[in-house]
């Protein structure tokens, strides 16, 4: 990366300039765990796309601050980035963005225990995968209200959905990822506190039982 931003610099490249710098941030995180770098990187790398008139890198660059802000636990900075690159998303009629972006609201809403907002902003993104096909994304958004359901001690309901979730991540062949795992197998521990071991079972055997549209149905009620 420094090699290849020396060269960048030669060539007075800000766009690639900005890019590398956003790069250059990813990799603070998974290297070295910086966040002070992360930041300075991230920033720069906006500041710089802000100002060439690039509204999709910034607005990518900007999402990837939002994401920072989470895992940080800074969740109102983190909302107010994804706000702002949302704007941007629309503005550009990235319907796929946009809709990734809602998502992320709706998981700090939901982080948060703001249940009906969370619920509210993920009946728009479970149609909005749905409409874009984004299979693996609609899962997710199923095991999301599922969350919710358990928090709320609604166990049929989180079971169905949970059940329906796994039938279509393996019609798809389309694992979590390592974080989803994680909050999964947490909600999943805390459902079979609260219900009858049968009981658990012969729901999710109906919920896979389920089609996506079905599931979608029993989400969005």
């Amino acid at each position: 990366f420094k090699e290849v931003l020396q060269f960048a610099n030669t060539t007075n490249d800000k766009c690639f300039i900005a890019k590398i710098k956003a790069l250059q941030s990813t990799q603070e995180v998974q290297l070295h765990g910086d966040l002070f770098l992360v930041w300075a990187h991230a920033e720069e790398a906006v500041r710089l796309l802000r100002d060439l008139g690039n509204p999709w890198d910034a607005a990518i660059s900007i999402f990837g601050m939002g994401a920072m802000a989470t895992f940080q636990g800074s969740y109102s900075q983190a909302l107010a980035y994804y706000e702002e690159c949302e704007m941007l998303f629309r503005q550009l009629g990235d319907r796929n963005m946009v809709n990734a972006t809602q998502s992320e609201r709706a998981h700090i809403e939901r982080q948060l225990g703001r249940y009906p907002q969370a619920v509210a902003l993920y009946s728009k993104t479970l149609l909005g995968w749905q409409e874009l096909g984004n299979r693996a994304a609609l899962a997710h958004e199923l095991e999301c209200f599922a969350f919710i359901a358990i928090a709320q001690n609604q166990t049929q309901r989180a079971t169905l959905l949970l059940g329906a979730a796994e039938i279509l991540r393996e019609s798809i062949d389309a694992p979590m990822t390592a974080n989803e795992r994680v909050e999964y197998d947490q909600n999943t521990e805390a459902l079979q506190a609260q219900m009858d071991a049968q009981a658990v079972s012969e729901a999710w055997t109906l919920g896979r039982a389920m089609s996506m549209e079905q599931a979608i149905q029993l989400a969005l009620s």
